[in-house]
This record gives C-alpha cells, structure tokens and sequence, in this order.
C-alpha cells in the first residue's frame, strides 16, 4: 500500500529556515578558494569548521539532513510523493528484503511518458530518501516527468555489496514494471548525485556484464552529478587533493571508502570501478549526461569518466562548472549559480524526456 507523504509548506517555516541560512552564511568568513562561488564559501567554512571527516558516522547522517532542509530553495508547488515498500529476490547479499521507493508525481508536463530512477549520494554511508526529497521534487517539477528515489542499506552497519545490490535489484523491478506498463524502455533512466551516480555507471555496467548474481536491464539512460567513478587507490590518493576549502574533500572520500569497503582486497571489484572497465562494456552504455564541478576531489574520475564513454561512441554531455563544488545539488536555497547548475540538470532531463 502506498502512503502519501507531504512536507508541509508553511511559509514561515520557510522564512525562519531563509533567516537561519542568510545569518550563518554572513557571520563567517568564506574560505580562501579562489574561483569558489562566493556563497558556497561560506558554507564551506562551516564545514570546515565542523570538523566533518572526524565525525561518528550518527553525526554525519544527522548533519546531512540538516543542511538538506537549511540550505535548500523552496518547495515548488504541486509535486505528489508517495512511498511504497519494493519486494527485491535473493541474491549473492541476501534472501528476499524490501526496499523503499519514493514516487514524486509532477502537477503539470507528462509523468507516464517518463522516469528517472534516482540513487542518493553520501558515500554510501550517509544520506537517505529525506535528505533528497527537496532535490527530487526540484527534478520531477522541473523535467515533468516520475521521479522514483530508492532507498538501500548503508555502510558500515552493511557494507559492500549490500547498497549496491540493492539499488541494482531495485532498478531491475522497477524497469521491468515501467516496460510492462508504458512498453518504451529508453523512457526510463537511472541517475544520482556522487555515490548515486556511481551507482547509475554500475548498474549500466551490470546490464552490459554481470558480476553481482543480478540479471540488470539496460538503463534507457544515464543521468550523473559530479560522480565517483573509482574506489581503487582512493584511500591512498584521495586525501592529498582538496585537504580543505570545499565541501568534500580528500579525507572525507578516504572515510567513506574505508565505512563502504573495510576489506582492501575488495576495492578492485568491477561494480566499485566503473571507470576501469573495458572499452566493449563502456560501449553498451546508453545516452548519459554527466556534470562534474571544478572544487571536487572526484573531478578527475568524473572527467575521465566522460572521455572514456565518448571514445567508446556513447552519446555524453559533460557538463561542467568552473565555481561548484560537490554538495552543491543541496544548496540551491544560498546560491543562486548552485540553481542554475542543477539546472542544466533539469534541462537534460526534459531532454531525455522528449527524445
């Protein structure tokens, strides 16, 4: 059964939320970062300040839904979400679970014509259907299309394999059930911000040759914000690029890597390193749009990420923009360059939408 789930819209709720944002995001000094959009520079010294990459993993899930609701826009009007619980078959990471799906419906444009499956980010470790219902409801008012938000286990409590097969998993029951109902599957993408977007090049590369146990149909396409791409070496590359002065930098991918996979010896696996994969499994991949920002230790993935897809002869569109940083997707209520990135996001998918 589905339940109806409606944040409330109360206007001075927003206006004390707007109030909160313009204070702290004026009493602090901005970091030092040239080229940096000025307003995410101030949030960025709040997270500096936090001290994030040494905090427990309970902090950093409450943190993040925090800054969800304190830095988002407004709600735009007329988005339906529902939940329902999605029955998942067994599989090399477990028996038969569920897992939970939001459905955002749009008032207005042509939902049933299609869908994007979305995959949060946070690492893999933090992160849930609350800290993106802002975002999703941003994508399905904007693109006019279904947006379907999964829910998976987190690390450490479960490690890798777990979230990614439940996301694949997912994706499989739920393309199938579009395909039975509207009959078109390139009308039904799978896409995410930084681990999600990981997750839409795994499921891609699943589709095109299986190593999870999970038979995955082939995305109709890709949709990427600012993606992590390759977990090899992470832990010992990854701290000495952006140690400070953007919302994620080094040590905090090496923290998320060592929460998602404590065995080293995994991090070779192909689902954790779309990046590495053969150029005839990379020529399977579908239409994929792809943004990376300049102040992102995953820069140089994402980058090489789109280069490779396009030398294989998939249809990419890099997007990128020379003053975001990773996290931005959250932050579109205190800057407005952050609206106009995610934006272009929006643009894609009307795009795929209408082709």
């Amino acid at each position: 059964m589905s339940v109806v789930f409606e944040i409330p819209r109360e206007l001075a709720l927003w206006a004390l939320r707007r109030a909160v944002r313009r204070a702290l995001t004026t009493l602090v000094p901005p970091v030092e970062t040239p080229g940096l959009d000025p307003d995410l520079a101030r949030v960025a010294r709040l997270f500096d300040l936090a001290g994030q990459h040494r905090q427990p993993v309970a902090v950093l899930r409450l943190g993040y839904e925090l800054d969800a609701l304190a830095w988002q826009a407004p709600l735009p009007d007329g988005v339906q979400a529902a939940d329902q619980w999605l029955a998942v078959g067994a599989d090399p990471s477990g028996p038969v679970r569920h897992v939970r799906v939001r459905t955002y419906t749009p008032a207005h444009g042509t939902p049933d014509e299609a869908a994007l499956v979305y995959v949060h980010g946070g690492g893999f470790a933090i992160g849930s259907l609350r800290t993106h219902d802002a975002v999703c409801r941003r994508l399905a008012a904007g693109a006019g299309i279904t947006i379907q938000s999964l829910e998976y286990r987190l690390a450490p409590e479960h490690p890798f394999p777990a979230g990614l097969t439940d996301i694949v998993a997912a994706w499989s029951v739920l393309q199938r059930r579009w395909v039975q109902r509207s009959g078109d599957p390139t009308r039904i993408g799978i896409g995410g911000d930084s681990a999600g977007g990981h997750a839409a090049a795994t499921v891609a590369d699943e589709a095109a040759a299986p190593t999870l146990g999970i038979d995955v149909p082939m995305p109709g396409y890709c949709w990427m914000v600012y993606p992590g791409v390759q977990v090899a070496d992470a832990v010992a590359t990854m701290p000495t690029i952006l140690p400070a002065g953007a919302l994620l930098n080094g040590p905090m991918v090496a923290r998320f890597t060592q929460l998602h996979v404590p065995d080293a010896a995994d991090r070779d696996a192909p689902a954790l390193n779309p990046l590495a994969q053969p150029h005839e499994v990379l020529a399977q991949h579908p239409p994929t749009w792809l943004q990376t920002v300049r102040f992102d230790p995953l820069l140089d993935q994402g980058r090489a990420y789109a280069e490779r897809l396009a030398a294989a002869g998939v249809e990419v569109t890099h997007d990128h923009d020379p003053a975001m940083a990773h996290g931005y997707i959250s932050m579109t209520g205190v800057s407005p360059r952050a609206a106009a990135a995610l934006g272009r996001g929006i643009a894609a998918l009307r795009r795929f939408a209408a082709a």
